[in-house]
């Protein structure tokens, strides 16, 4: 029988297991810390494309949101979606996922670390048919298997007590809250409340809490995100990197939950059919990640000023920016640059001679893992 050995047990790790199971592979999964969900490390939202690749009970999901406005400086813009986005309860989804690999087959290791310089022994190796790295941002198989380390954005984030509207969340644009800024609500009287930056992510995260001062602080929590780069290596030989240890996160949001499970899907797929992983991939979610590459490379180089413009350009193209897919954006930008021709002066900003390698040094890498910490660690 085919075995496989999966390090980490987030809900791609899971997900892949599940897949593979299901296939008749003899899967392992180990997870160095113990318990499957813990410590929470993400926002939780993510659009309804989520359900297209798998079920997620109603005990999973703590809101719906069916409404976004934009914020910078003294420009706003108020959007509603086409479809509900949903704010996950990540630590009962990721414990679903794995539940559902369990039924498949999978076998779940916790607070076991997989000893990496034992995979680097042919003879380890060769004693499981695939092995497969989705141990995060920080992933220590992408480090000694392929020598490469994900440059890193800082995400920290505030669960607070404060009356809001349930159904609308908030983005925050402008260099006070780095990359960008969010409110999501949990319910009337909690929301989640953070930052996504390069550097002092915690501290941008006080400020934009100071915009609520009758928000009460129930805990705070934050992590690594890893950037998106066309040269990232996911394959060698039977070695496979998935989710966020192959940097498969739009970099435009952070988010990597939809992207991962897919690539997920295309490392299952390769594996049954002998296929190249790296190829189905990029193939299904590569442009996607690369749009949001291009994007997020653009905002970093926004003035306040240029933040101000987007808000308001975005609200003249009102309808088309409502039927946005930020999942796959690709299309859906054309059409909304068609509906609002003014966006086109942020082309230069796309400019690939002007993304210089030290704009890339700029950003924080795996290497430097004192740049971020957990301020509050979960109970």
């Amino acid at each position: 029988m085919k075995t496989a050995v999966i390090i980490g047990a987030g809900p791609v790790g899971s997900y892949a297991a599940m897949l593979l199971a299901r296939q008749g592979l003899q899967v392992d999964v180990y997870e160095e810390h113990e318990a499957i969900g813990r410590p929470v490390q993400c926002t939780g939202i993510v659009t309804h494309n989520l359900k297209d690749l798998v079920d997620i009970p109603s005990k999973c999901i703590v809101n719906r949101l069916s409404k976004v406005k934009v914020f910078s400086g003294y420009e706003s813009a108020s959007f509603n979606l086409k479809q509900p986005e949903l704010v996950l309860d990540r630590e009962s989804f990721d414990k679903h996922i794995a539940k559902l690999a369990e039924k498949e087959g999978a076998s779940f290791h916790l607070g076991k670390k997989i000893d990496l310089e034992e995979l680097k022994q042919a003879g380890r190796i060769a004693r499981h048919d695939h092995v497969i790295g989705a141990d995060g941002a920080l992933s220590q198989l992408s480090e000694k298997a392929f020598r490469q380390k994900h440059p890193l954005m800082i995400g920290a984030q505030a669960i607070c007590r404060l009356k809001c509207d349930p159904y609308e969340y908030k983005v925050f644009l402008g260099k006070r809250y780095g990359s960008f800024g969010w409110l999501v609500p949990e319910s009337r009287s909690r929301a989640r409340i953070g930052v996504m930056a390069r550097w002092k992510a915690h501290s941008m995260m006080k400020g934009l809490l100071e915009h609520f001062p009758e928000a009460k602080v129930v805990k705070e929590t934050g992590g690594p995100i890893p950037m998106y780069r066309s040269s990232v290596r996911t394959q060698r030989g039977r070695i496979y990197l998935v989710g966020d240890a192959a940097a498969q996160v739009k970099n435009s949001t952070g988010g990597g939950l939809f992207t991962g499970m897919t690539a997920a899907q295309c490392l299952a797929e390769a594996v049954s059919k002998n296929m190249s992983y790296e190829r189905l991939w990029h193939k299904r979610i590569g442009k996607q990640l690369w749009t949001h590459h291009l994007i997020h490379r653009a905002m970093s180089r926004f003035r306040q000023h240029d933040h101000e413009l987007l808000v308001r350009y975005a609200r003249r193209a009102k309808p088309a920016v409502e039927r946005m897919d930020r999942d796959r954006p690709l299309g859906d930008l054309l059409r909304v640059v068609l509906a609002e021709p003014r966006l086109l002066r942020f082309l230069p900003r796309l400019s690939i001679k002007s993304c210089s390698h030290k704009e890339m040094s700029n950003i924080p890498c795996a290497q430097k893992p004192q740049k971020f910490h957990f301020w509050v660690p979960e109970s």
